[in-house]
This record gives structure tokens, sequence and C-alpha cells, in this order.
């Protein structure tokens, strides 16, 4: 599955991010008077004016909100909160240029497990939105709240454009819209496509294995089947072998309806006689020896057993013959077919 709108997001959002960090360097220069860092704004007037109007909605709005709000308080408390919102500026700025990098490492992850981020980066897609409503916000107050208006009448005298903090939290709210919807409607694709086919992290393996069913087999951990759910892998008997704790061959224990004839239900083709049985008579006496040694009501065999567990135990008797199963393992397995096969 592509997933270039993620890694799209990573970069828009390192570059956004790494220009507001060198701007955020400049506020906190500016509170804690390092003037080897303010030296650079004040030689050139065109960067000043850019990194005011930059600073505006991260940090001149927040503390002209807080002096309206609190009204009364000392030179010091502002000075105060200045450098709280500069230092909180800069952490900010910061820890988005790490998720920047984060996202497009995401990218890097197959598909199963990419789409497994949309819970974990539920909380980085949360921020990145309110985000974008917080710029919304600062441009509404630009014309809703005085205090905030005289502010941007007085960043136009300076700067000789009308709207500038309004033109700069548009901007600002467009780009963080952009790098918050591109890597959710990605996770969104993925985490659908991983609903829709459970198996996806399967299919991928060239070498996998798949039941009659189309369910995926794990030899360690069970199968799943067509619709996700995981079933415990079975022991299985193999020639020659002593009966294995835990052990149940599958049978189909379905019933016709009373009066009609009783279907057989088996991974099995029906038993055919043998190529050799029509040219060699001593293996077709023993096959029609075979066919005569199971007969119901006979040698222990029900009377009301099924054609298919005729069926079962003639295949049974041909292994036990070829030695291909222990005495244990056939008298085991002969019970079994004669209890479960009754119609």
């Amino acid at each position: 599955m592509k997933k270039g709108a993620t890694k799209t997001s990573g970069i828009l959002t390192l570059i956004l991010y790494f220009l507001l960090l060198v701007v955020s360097v400049f506020a906190v220069a500016t509170v804690l008077e390092i003037t080897a860092i303010t030296d650079i704004l004040s030689s050139s007037e065109m960067l000043a004016k850019i990194v005011g109007a930059i600073m505006f909605p991260f940090v001149d709005f927040p503390q002209i909100l807080i002096a309206k709000f609190m009204s009364g308080m000392d030179v010091e408390t502002l000075k105060l909160i200045n450098q709280i919102v500069s230092f909180t500026f800069a952490a900010f700025s910061a820890y988005m240029i790490f998720w920047g990098i984060k996202e497009i490492t995401l990218t890097k992850k197959d598909d199963a497990n990419f789409a497994k981020c949309k819970k974990t980066c539920g909380f980085m897609m949360f921020l990145k939105f309110m985000v974008f409503v917080y710029f919304l916000a600062v441009v509404a107050c630009c014309f809703l709240i005085e205090e905030v208006s005289l502010y941007m009448a007085f960043l136009e005298l300076a700067f000789g454009i009308p709207y500038v903090p309004v033109i700069v939290s548009g901007v600002l709210a467009v780009y963080s819209f952009v790098i918050f919807i591109l890597p959710v409607i990605n996770f969104s694709k993925a985490a659908k496509g991983f609903v829709a086919d459970p198996n996806a992290q399967y299919n991928a393996d060239p070498n996998a294995q798949y039941g009659a069913n189309g369910q995926y087999i794990d030899p360690n951990n069970g199968y799943y089947d067509p619709n996700g759910q995981q079933y415990a892998a079975q022991p299985t008997m193999q020639a020659n072998m002593p009966p294995m704790p835990g052990y149940q061959p599958q049978y189909n224990n379905a019933q016709a309806a009373p009066g009609q004839p009783q279907p057989i239900y088996s991974n099995e083709p029906p038993p055919q006689p043998s190529i050799q049985s029509q040219f060699n008579p001593q293996v077709q006496a023993q096959e029609q020896q075979l066919a005569n040694s199971i007969q119901p009501g006979q040698n222990g065999i029900p009377l009301n057993i099924t054609p298919k567990g005729i069926a079962d135990l003639e295949r049974l008797e041909r292994l036990k013959n070829s030695g291909a199963i222990t005495e244990e393992n056939y008298i085991a397995m002969r019970t079994k077919i004669c209890n479960t096969n009754l119609s």
C-alpha cells in the first residue's frame, strides 16, 4: 500500500516546525536578553518584521489574552509569563520536529504494522487538529477581541501591510490542516484494508500455506479462518507412531433426514477398485475379503453404521494391512469410527 501521504506530512511538518524553532530561538533570546542573537534582528529590518509576524500567534497573542483576563499584574509577572510562553513555543517546535521524523520512519513499516499505527498515533493526530483549531481561533480573535484588534492595527502600521496577523495565522491554519489530514487519510485507508482482509499480513508471504477453505495455516500457532478467527494448532499423527494424547480425528457427523439416503461426507474420494485387482486375482481376492470383513452387525461393527463409516473402516483396514499405523492406533481409530458414524 502506498504511504506517500504520511511521508509528505512528515516532510512538511519538519519544514514548518524547523522554521518555527528558529523563530522561537529569537523569542527566547529576546526574553533572556542575549545580545549576540538579538543583534541579528537589529541588523536586518526585513528579518525583524518576518520574525515578529510569525511570533504573533505563538508569543504575542497568548500574552494579550492572559493580560486581558488577568489584569493588574506587575511588570515582573508579565516578564515571567513572556519567558514561559517563549520557552513553551521552543519546546513545542522541537517536539513537532521529532514527530515529523517519526512520521517519515512510519512509512517504512509493512502494511499490517502501519495500519495498527492509527491508534498509537491518535494523540498526535488530535494534537495536529487542535493546532489547526488554534490558528482559526487566532484569526477570529483578531476581529472579535478589542485588545487583539488594536495590536493587529499596530502591526499593520509597522509592516505597512493590512491584516498581517490574519494572513500569517490563516496560512498557518491551512498548512496545519494539510499536515493533519494527510496521515489521517493514509492511516484510515490502511486500517480499512486491514479489516477487509484480516490475513493481509500473511498474504504477503509467498510461502504461506492455506487450507481447503482458504484459511491461513500457521504451523506453530494454528490457523486463521477467512473471518480472521484464530484456532489452536491440532496435533497430528504420523505413521508408525504410538497413540498421541489429544489426537482427535476430524469427522463430519451430519445426518440425513429420515427416509433419505445417508450422504457421504469425506475429504477423500470414495473407494474404487484398484487397477491391480483387475489384473491380479490375488489382489482381487484380498480386496474382496476386506469388503466381506466389514459388514454391519459383524466383527463389532454397529448395525446402523453409515456408508461413510464403512468407507472409513475400509481405508483404516488398508492402512493397517500396509503397516502405516500401529495396532493401538488402529484400535483407537476403529472405535472412534464405529461410535461416531451412526445413522
